[in-house]
C-alpha cells in the first residue's frame, strides 16, 4: 500500500524536475546573454545547466615541431622517394604547416573543461601566442622522442612537475590540422574522440593503415585519444625512439596491437571503418585519391594532415571559412577558448 500511495509523489516529482529543467534554460536564454545570437544562448544555457564535477579529467597532449629533421632522418625520407605522387625528401620543405598548424589549433581548439599541455619539441614560433591560463601548460625540450614518445613524456611531466593525473588523454601533433567540425554541430571536437571510449574500445583515432608488406593493419598516431586501461596498454609503444624508422616500427605499427592483445578494441573517425571494420582498402590512404579514389575530407577526420598533399584546396578554404565563422558566430563548443 505504502508503494502505491508514494507512485503519485514520484511522478510528480519527476514532473516538477522536467519543469525545472525548461524554466532554468529559458530564464538563462532571457537574461543574462541578451545578447547573443540564440543559437550562442542556447549552447551556453546548456552548458551551465549540465556543468556539474565529472570524475573524468581529460589531459590534451599537442607535440610541435618545426619540421627541422636530422641528417639521418633526411637520409631516411630522400630513400622512400616518391610515393603516390608525393616526394617526400621535398614535401615538408615545400609545405611547412607545423607552425601553421598550431597557431589553427589555438584559435579553435582550446577548451575551459580539459587540461591543454603544448609539448614544443622545438621553440614556441614568434607569431605563436599562447595564453596563460590555469588549465594551459607549456613545456619546451629538447627535439627527442618524436610524438608517441614525447605524448608519454609529457603525461610523466605534468604528474611530477605539477601534481596532475588524469585518466582520459588525446594526443595531437602538428602536421594535422584542425578541429574542424560541421557547421550544424553543437558540440566539441573532443567528443568525437572521447565519445567512442568504452569498456570495449581503449583507442580513437582518425585513419587507418591497411595491411601492407611487413606492416600490419593499425591507426595512424597523428590524433589519438584513450582511456586510463587504453594508455596504460599503449606504454610499450610510448617510448623515446632515436630515429624516425625506430617510431615508426617500435612505436606506432605495434600500437593498435598492443590495444588488441588484451582483449580490448580500437576505432576509427573514418566512415569505411565504421561501416565495415575488417575492410580496408592498400596502405597508406593518406595520399591525393587513395581514400577509395576520393580524398579525405576535413568534416570526416576532423583533424586533416596537411603535408601530404592530400587536398590542399580543402584545407585552405576550410581554415579561411571556419576562421571567418569564429570571428563571426563564436565555437559551438560551449568551452571553447577564444584568444585575446
Amino acid at each position: 500500500m505504502l508503494a502505491l500511495h508514494n507512485a503519485p509523489s514520484k511522478r510528480r516529482l519527476l514532473l516538477l524536475l522536467v519543469l525545472a529543467f525548461f524554466l532554468t534554460v529559458t530564464l538563462l536564454l532571457s537574461t543574462s546573454q541578451s545578447g547573443l545570437s540564440t543559437k550562442a544562448r542556447r549552447r551556453a544555457a546548456l552548458a551551465s545547466f549540465f556543468s556539474k564535477p565529472s570524475k573524468e579529467k581529460t589531459l590534451v597532449v599537442y607535440v610541435y615541431y618545426d619540421g627541422t629533421m636530422t641528417a639521418k632522418d633526411s637520409a631516411l625520407r630522400e630513400s622512400w622517394g616518391t610515393r603516390n605522387g608525393l616526394n617526400f625528401a621535398d614535401a615538408n620543405k615545400k609545405n611547412p604547416g607545423q607552425t601553421d598548424n598550431l597557431n589553427f589549433f589555438l584559435r579553435h581548439g582550446l577548451m575551459s573543461n580539459v587540461d591543454h599541455l603544448f609539448v614544443m619539441n622545438s621553440p614556441v614560433p614568434q607569431d605563436t601566442k599562447i595564453p596563460k591560463l590555469d588549465n594551459i601548460f607549456v613545456w619546451e625540450k629538447e627535439n627527442a622522442c618524436y610524438d608517441l614518445g614525447s605524448f608519454h613524456q609529457g603525461v610523466q611531466h605534468m604528474a611530477e612537475k605539477h601534481s596532475k593525473t588524469y585518466n582520459r588523454y588525446i594526443l595531437i601533433n602538428a602536421s594535422v590540422r584542425g578541429p574542424f567540425m560541421p557547421t550544424y554541430n553543437e558540440g566539441c571536437w573532443a567528443d568525437a574522440f572521447l565519445s567512442p571510449l568504452s569498456w570495449s574500445v581503449k583507442m580513437v583515432g582518425t585513419t587507418v593503415f591497411c595491411k601492407e608488406e611487413d606492416f600490419p593493419r593499425h591507426l595512424q598516431t597523428m590524433a589519438l585519444a584513450f582511456d586510463q586501461q587504453g594508455y596504460e596498454a599503449a606504454i610499450p609503444a610510448l617510448q623515446c625512439p632515436a630515429t624516425i624508422a625506430d617510431a615508426i616500427r617500435n612505436g606506432e605499427v605495434p600500437l593498435t596491437g598492443l590495444i588488441e592483445k588484451q582483449g580490448f578494441k580500437t576505432h576509427s573517425l573514418m566512415a569505411s571503418a565504421q561501416a565495415d571494420p575488417t575492410e580496408c582498402g592498400e596502405g597508406d590512404m593518406n595520399y591525393q585519391g587513395k581514400y577509395y579514389g576520393m580524398n579525405f575530407h576535413p568534416y570526416e577526420l576532423v583533424f586533416m594532415k596537411t603535408n601530404r598533399g592530400i587536398d590542399d584546396n580543402a584545407v585552405k578554404r576550410y581554415t579561411d571559412w571556419h576562421d571567418k565563422i569564429l570571428a563571426r558566430d563564436g565555437s559551438s563548443c560551449p568551452y571553447h577558448i577564444p584568444l585575446r
